[in-house]
């Protein structure tokens, strides 16, 4: 019993860290559509939001047992934030051919979309993403 109660508190912790992360992806876009007045500009607050929630869940991931529910949250928003990264890239070059924001608009809410459902899944208690063993059985 002593050892259920020790090992509540870092797993509250560790939910808490995964929603920290998501909370800074999503509002990464919320501060870009309404930009909050004591920012320079939300184009700074959109590009440095991500990067904190990324740096955070490299450094967290690490305390995370491997394979277990928290991890493969962290995998999943680091995953989530390069493939962002990838497409606002290939946004920005498309905008710069044809001057269309289309691109950039679907990225921002794969974002989002992906933001809320991670945070939907951990307060489930879920894992971000099925493993192949759940797939299979």
């Amino acid at each position: 019993m002593t050892d259920e109660r020790s090992a509540d508190p870092n797993r509250r912790d560790l939910a808490t860290r995964v929603k920290i992360v998501w909370g800074l992806y999503a509002a990464a876009i919320l501060w870009f559509v309404f930009p909050l007045p004591f920012i320079v500009t939300p184009v700074l607050d959109f590009v440095i939001t991500p990067i904190v929630g990324l740096a955070l869940a490299y450094v967290w991931r690490d305390g995370a047992s491997t394979g277990g529910l928290f991890r493969d949250h962290f995998e999943g928003q680091i995953r989530l934030f390069w493939v962002c990264l990838i497409f606002f890239i290939i946004a920005e070059l498309f905008y710069r051919l044809f001057e269309d924001y289309i691109l950039a608009t679907l990225t921002c809410l794969y974002l989002v979309v992906m933001s809320v459902i991670g945070l939907a899944k951990i307060f489930d208690n879920k894992p971000y993403k099925k493993s192949a063993q759940t797939l299979r059985g």
